[in-house]
């Protein structure tokens, strides 16, 4: 499997909400304190999105709007006009747009809003990721993502799919909908890592990196392997002074420090998901002692791995 394949396949879509927005000018939406992400494809028309760290992202019929982690912001179909709280927006059904673990809706919604002048129709969805090894993708990626008409392809091809999902209020309308949420995220998350060029150093700068990448999959692909500087050098075709000073370059930090995020990321996991005992658990994922594993696990996640497991069951 191929390094980008590997973080794509991490990401499991746990609750999602397909929705058909009619937006008629003038129209806003303030979308605040709402976790879950989520994304707006345009059909029809445009609009401006305004974030709350001030930038202004103006979105043409074809575009895509991917927001990975939910964030704070305003939907506007032109500068200035007044808006209107997410929440207190004319749903098809009287329920809340927010997903949790739980939700698991038995059709699309829609909502229909504004002035009653030019069109906006926008297929939207929302979403939540699984926290462990997704987190770990979703924490590299920026807040505000827009994928023009042209980046991606496939997305041309799904639209009729999703036209069809928004119809649909038969029995198994979630399970469509959950995988065809993961489909359309993982799609469209891959045409924005191929196309964007300008990362900052992370896991996405390293996927760029002929030699780096090399070394980054030997350590997801065998994190419990006793690796060190040389060996992951060698795994890299590089010296171990020009592979150490690369990875750190590139990654933004050193490669057993990177080795250790993983390794955590993965016990995190299994702490949550399974009753493995903490010994078998830092085994697992390559520490020799368990000490050693509960200060590691300590000193990334600011509590005990007992106290993890403990707090994620609460």
């Amino acid at each position: 499997m191929d390094l980008l394949s590997h973080f794509l396949s991490m990401l499991t879509v746990e609750s999602t909400s397909i929705s058909s927005w009619h937006l008629s000018e003038p129209w806003g939406v303030a979308v605040q304190d709402y976790q879950p992400g989520f994304c707006f494809i345009v059909n029809e028309g445009s609009f401006v999105v305004q974030t709350a760290a001030g930038q202004t992202l103006h979105l043409a019929q074809g575009d895509t709007l991917l927001v990975p982690r939910g964030g704070e912001c305003r939907l506007l179909s032109r500068p200035g006009v007044a808006t209107t709280d997410l929440h207190e927006l004319n749903w098809s059904e009287p329920r809340s747009p927010r997903l949790d673990r739980s939700t698991q809706p038995g059709s699309a919604i829609s909502v229909v809003h504004g002035g009653g002048g030019a069109l906006c129709r926008l297929l939207g969805l929302a979403f939540s990721i699984h926290s462990g090894q997704g987190g770990f993708v979703l924490a590299a990626l920026p807040d505000f993502i827009v994928l023009r008409d042209a980046d991606s392809s496939m997305l041309s091809l799904m639209r009729p799919a999703i036209e069809a999902l928004l119809a649909d209020n038969k029995n198994g309308y979630y399970a469509v909908a959950k995988h065809m949420a993961e489909l359309i995220v993982v799609g469209l998350l891959r045409s924005y890592i191929l196309s964007d060029k300008g990362f900052s150093p992370g896991w996405l700068k390293g996927l760029q990196d002929p030699y780096i990448c090399k070394a980054m999959l030997a350590i997801h692909e065998a994190p419990q392997r006793q690796w060190s500087v040389p060996l992951l050098a060698g795994v890299a075709n590089l010296s171990r002074s020009t592979f150490a000073a690369r990875f750190c370059r590139v990654i933004g930090q050193s490669p057993i420090d990177y080795l250790s995020a993983w390794r955590i990321t993965l016990a995190a996991q299994m702490l949550r998901d399974g009753n493995a005992s903490v010994a078998q658990i830092a085994a697992a994922v390559g520490y020799q002692s368990d000490r050693v594993f509960r200060q590691a696990f300590r000193e990334r996640m600011a509590m005990s791995p007992r106290h993890y497991r403990n707090q994620q069951v609460d």
